[in-house]
């Protein structure tokens, strides 16, 4: 068709203006010149363009600007390209960019080339250059270190959770360099990448409690230990070895674990400001090996990024096709791993040439898995995503009603699945990639009534959400609105939750379970719920060998803050999950410790009491499990009548 071949370009230098548009059209495309603002605007609503390339030096209203606006007020869905001889900073660049949702940005001179590769390169879906650039590598299987480095490079801010899409990406690409988080609150954290590793996590927190706690819940710290038993300089892991509590391993175990609950720490609902350098100065000790990176970013993507954050982030692409990626013979690898276990077939599956929706709703899997297990793929470029799948009517009326129901249930910033700080950029970032899936002009013209409905519905939704967080003010009043909203919620989950403790005590389990569920959604605002509840989960199962999802509650464990992990009902889990898996002397040192922590605590002081006598009397350790503490050591005391 004609007008796909049309390229606009808006640049005030008619000899720039004119060479690039010789080299278009010597590749067949058609170039439309403009040398303002305003002119393009009219174009843009007269007749569609197969991409957009801009000047940001522009006489009256500047190129970033225009580019704004054009996104803004959606006056086209073709890729954007910035261009500029006089900025070339590149912090510049990064906010332009972020500003204006562009696909690229061009330092003069450049090759035409360049520009007219990007283009031929996209496929019949027009809006994937228009993509974020970290997003737009889950649509290049043919991405290179380069390409990946270009994209950490453009991503000037990133959702907390998609902080592991970065850092799949940075390891993946084996990128040496140190990766800068600056939280709202301007805390830094400097992550350090070297030989293929996360060799440094510097995050300012006190390194030495974390590796004393962790110390202390693997039991390798001595009852006695105190810090004044330290040479000075000496480190908690180095005193071990040395006292050979532990060995060199271990300390190097002991290590990954401190790095692992930094990086772990950081994975949260906020809103990052990000910069990656590449920079000779890098610490070289061993850290946490592209091996051990996976195994961690497999516990996040199914057990520590929750699930309402992961339907929502693809919500927008659930009509992509999934393709095999670079990495596609990796999957043989990885379906032994427990989460792979629960969705069986994924490599014959992801051959099929089907969408993301049509293998959810066919495979009948559970969401959060199918997700989590997909969007670990394609962290680890195991699978890519190409053109949008054909819609079954059906199938496509059955997802926009769940989509609606999901949006009715949320406030504004779960609808763009943003954090209560994101700033104006990310905030239109989210909502122009809702924009393209849901806005009414981007459907098909021959879809059924009831769909057009539907979708229009859901847009609405967007577009109210986006009005409110827009602008300063509104967003403060919403605010303050959700804030008020959220301390009832709380205080009531507390009831909910000192109600549930007391059913777990009474060994009501699965009415706990069912009571626990109803504030699901607060758990990472509230971790003691999800520590209730496994606890009350493995009571239930303990005597149904393969009912429980072990592998799961370890994971879920293992993420939880390391704040938590001296609180009474986290070691007791601990202790059960170990008894479960038969480690008895794990389980006791665990629940010894859960006694220890909360002196009052009847149910650990019944487990403890239960793997003191399961050695030498079995019956009378399941009884003691089904009755009150008291009436056992009553029972054992009681003088034998005559």
């Amino acid at each position: 068709m004609a007008q796909e071949k049309k390229i606009l370009i808006i640049e005030d230098d008619s000899t720039l203006a004119n060479a690039i548009g010789r080299g278009l059209e010597a590749k067949g495309f058609e170039p439309v010149i403009c040398n303002r603002a305003e002119t393009a605007y009219q174009k843009l609503k007269l007749e569609p363009f197969r991409a957009v390339i801009i000047d940001c030096f522009l006489p009256g209203e500047k190129g970033v600007d225009c580019a704004a606006k054009i996104k803004d007020q959606n006056l086209t869905d073709a890729p954007l390209f910035l261009m500029s001889g006089v900025f070339k900073d590149k912090v510049f660049i990064r906010e332009a960019m972020a500003r204006t949702g562009s696909t690229d940005f061009f330092v003069k001179p450049f090759l035409v080339d360049e520009i007219i590769y990007l283009i031929e390169s996209q496929n019949e879906d027009r809006s994937i250059l228009s993509r974020p650039p970290l997003f737009r590598i889950f649509w290049q299987p043919d991405a290179e270190t380069g390409d990946i480095l270009k994209a950490v490079d453009m991503t000037s801010s990133c959702h907390g959770y998609e902080l592991a899409i970065l850092l799949g990406f940075v390891m993946q690409g084996g990128l040496p360099g140190k990766l800068t988080v600056t939280s709202p609150e301007n805390q830094i954290v400097n992550i350090y990448f070297n030989n293929d590793e996360i060799v440094s996590v510097e995050d300012g927190s006190d390194l030495e409690k974390t590796f004393c706690r962790l110390a202390e819940e693997f039991g390798y710290l001595p009852p006695n230990f105190s810090t004044e038993n330290l040479n000075p300089g000496e480190k908690i892991e180095q005193y071990l070895v040395r006292q050979n509590l532990i060995s060199p391993h271990a300390a190097k175990e002991l290590q990954l674990a401190a790095l692992t609950a930094q990086l772990t720490y950081l994975l949260k609902d906020t809103t990052y400001t990000i910069n990656f350098d590449i920079t000779p100065d890098l610490p070289t000790d061993r850290g946490l090996n592209l091996i051990q990176f996976r195994e961690l970013l497999m516990t996040w993507c199914w057990s520590h990024i929750p699930s309402p954050w992961l339907k929502a982030f693809y919500v927008r692409w659930m009509d992509q096709v999934v393709i095999k990626g670079p990495l596609y013979e990796k999957l043989v690898e990885i379906q032994e791993h427990p989460l792979f276990q629960r969705v069986p077939n994924l490599d014959k599956l992801f051959v099929s040439n089907k969408s993301l929706d049509w293998l959810l709703t066919d495979s009948n899997f559970n969401e959060h898995d199918f997700l989590a297990a997909a969007h670990y793929l394609a962290i680890n470029r195991v699978i890519a995503y190409g053109e949008r799948g054909v819609n079954d009517i059906v199938r496509l009326k059955s997802r926009l009603k769940k989509t609606l129901a999901d949006f009715e249930k949320k406030n504004y910033f779960q609808i763009l699945n943003v954090s209560n700080n994101a700033p104006e950029s990310e905030i239109k970032k989210s909502y122009h990639e809702l924009v393209k899936v849901f806005h009414p002009d981007k459907q098909a013209h021959d879809l059924p009534k009831e769909i057009v409905e539907l979708t229009r519905k859901i847009f609405d939704k967007v577009q109210s959400a986006f009005n409110v967080l827009i602008k300063d003010g509104t967003k403060r009043d919403y605010l303050r609105e959700l804030e008020q909203g959220n301390a009832q919620s709380i205080l009531d989950a507390e009831t909910v939750y000192e109600s549930s403790f007391r059913m777990v005590n009474n060994n009501q389990f699965q009415s706990a379970i069912e009571s626990l569920d109803g504030i699901r959604g607060l758990e990472t605002k509230m971790p003691k719920v999800a520590l209730l509840r496994m606890w009350a989960t493995l009571k239930l199962g303990e005597n149904k060998q393969g009912s429980i999802n072990i592998a799961e509650l370890v994971s879920v464990t293992d993420a939880m803050p390391m704040e938590l992990r001296s609180d009474a009902v986290y070691l007791l889990v601990k202790g059960l999950i170990q008894n479960y898996l038969g480690n008895k002397a794990n389980a006791a040192s665990f629940i010894d410790k859960a006694v220890a922590a909360k002196s009052d605590f009847i149910a650990a002081q019944r487990e403890q009491r239960v793997l003191n006598l399961e050695k030498s009397n079995t019956s009378l350790a399941k009884g003691i499990l089904k009755a009150d503490l008291r009436d056992v050591f009553s029972g054992l005391f009681k003088k034998k009548s005559s």
